[in-house]
């Protein structure tokens, strides 16, 4: 909690507590051991699901997305620079071309089993301009 400093401790400790209290009595029909094992989703769809509680707990609310968010670990993130490397680029493109280009490198077999003449028929028939530059594409 030392990182995250715009939460409030005291109220995230209270808060925790109704869940706890929460949890308990939606499982009534569990064993103990059933409510200590819940995971931060199931605690994400009851808050979802349940009118005023994001806003009752809106410390937990907010910790509860911030763990949906972060990775276990960075092996995804260490891929995605390693692939950087790998994808031959000019240093001008833009972010959304890069983003594009990752994705398709990452995702060979997927890309693999795209149909490129419809694509690039979409591509065409998109803009009036686009179909005055390349002509009609079959």
């Amino acid at each position: 909690m030392n990182f995250y400093d715009d939460f409030d401790i005291s109220s995230l400790a209270t808060q925790l507590t109704i869940l706890h209290g929460a949890v308990t009595n939606r499982v009534q029909n569990q064993k103990q051991s059933d409510v200590e094992r819940i995971t931060v989703l199931e605690v994400a769809n009851l808050l979802k699901h349940t009118y005023g509680a994001q806003q009752l707990l809106d410390q937990v609310w907010r910790l509860t997305k911030l763990l949906l968010v972060v990775p276990a670990t960075s092996a995804t993130a260490e891929r995605s620079f390693s692939a950087l490397r790998r994808v031959n680029l000019r240093a001008t493109i833009g972010q959304t071309r890069l983003n594009s280009a990752l994705v398709i490198h990452c995702h060979q077999d997927r890309a693999a089993s795209l149909n490129n003449v419809d694509i690039a028929r979409d591509f065409v028939c998109a803009t009036d301009s686009r179909a005055n530059a390349f002509g009609t594409f079959l």
